[in-house]
């Protein structure tokens, strides 16, 4: 988790001077820490919990984890308040903002005791595997793709990559290229919605499972996927077409387009993020318990293939074509998660008796 948050601040010191061709080493940096810190980040909460809290430590963790669009989206917000343009000296203050927050982060990461963690490490029921070599980790991944509870999930997990690419950037592009709206701080506070959207899922699904322990992993996926086509919807009605391919003074359904209805679409898809990812570690730690590194890079790998899918596409394809696409595989996720954690729990049931 330290190599990882170095990693994110050596991105933020490309941006006091950026180079077109550092940039994309840059890129590529954060891309390889954001790999290492969600497939640690997910180890470490598997580690420090057992079958019965699972659920409400995922909750917990993306919670907390989420809050980084809230402190990071205020700063770009207040920076950038009243701007149509980023001037030099805005961006010096938001790299600026960005790495104090980096910094701070990297000193909590510092003063984790790795002694109590090793302790965790012998006492926990997820983590009868957890010594295997790098290379090892690789195979025993790969060979995963032929397990059929791995295969049920992929869908949901494509979705997850799908629609991570479209809230946290494709949106936002759209919201600053919708002439009609005509405010780029907006898209900083669009930002903090999703923050909030985020938070409160994480709080609905860790509440949910500390009073319903009970109730199944697939409705609350349903209700996540049920939160985020909502959100999409609402961007169909309100957003133009055009909106992801530059700056257009075209309008959708609404016109003119609504400023709040804007930044709820964020909140709305915050909240089925969160209540989609929880579930999604929630049911890999119960699944794979005795093993949980190579499912959480597995899922890691896969999500990010299609990360990178879609903003392949979105640089093609207009707002509505992606929308359809999200809604598409976010139902096909839902119904085969469901399927999947029935079977499970079922399963369960059965060795129990």
């Amino acid at each position: 988790m330290i190599i990882s948050a170095v990693c994110f601040i050596i991105f933020l010191l490309v941006f006091i001077r950026p180079i077109f061709w550092l940039l994309f080493i840059a890129a590529v940096v954060a891309g390889f820490g954001a790999a290492i810190l969600s497939t640690a980040g997910g180890v470490f909460m598997a580690l420090n919990s057992d079958s019965e809290t699972i659920g409400r430590n995922t909750g917990i963790f993306f919670g907390l984890y989420e809050t980084s669009l809230i402190w990071g989206n205020i700063g770009f917000f207040v920076i950038l308040r009243g701007s149509n343009s980023i001037s030099t000296e805005q961006r010096y203050w938001i790299v600026g903002f960005l790495l104090v927050l980096g910094s701070f982060g990297t000193i909590l990461v510092l003063l984790l005791k790795r002694k109590q963690a090793q302790v965790v490490i012998e006492e926990s029921e997820f983590a009868h595997a957890i010594d295997r070599g790098f290379l090892d980790s690789i195979k025993a991944s790969a060979l995963l793709c032929l397990n059929p509870n791995v295969i049920m999930l992929l869908p949901l997990i494509i979705f997850l990559g799908l629609s991570s690419a479209f809230r946290n950037d494709i949106y936002n592009t759209a919201i600053g290229y919708t002439l009609e709206i005509n405010s780029l701080s907006l898209v900083g506070l669009a930002g903090v919605m999703l923050g909030l959207g985020e938070l409160t899922g994480s709080a609905i699904c860790a509440g949910i499972n500390t009073k319903m322990p009970h109730m199944s992993r697939g409705k609350m996926v349903v209700g996540g996927v049920i939160a985020s086509c909502l959100g999409y919807f609402f961007i169909y009605l309100n957003m133009p077409n055009e909106a992801v391919l530059g700056p257009t003074h075209a309008v959708g359904v609404i016109n003119p387009p609504s400023k709040f209805l804007a930044v709820f679409c964020s909140f709305l898809m915050g909240i089925g993020d969160a209540a989609v990812n929880t579930q999604i570690y929630a049911i890999l730690a119960e699944l794979f318990g005795h093993d949980i590194v190579p499912p959480v890079g597995l899922f890691q790998s896969i999500y990010a293939l299609f990360c990178a899918v879609a903003y392949f596409y979105s640089t093609a394809l207009k707002i509505y074509a992606q929308l359809l696409i999200l809604i598409i595989s976010a139902i096909a996720g839902a119904w085969s998660f469901s399927v999947m954690a029935t079977k499970f729990v079922r399963s369960q049931r059965y060795e129990d008796i």
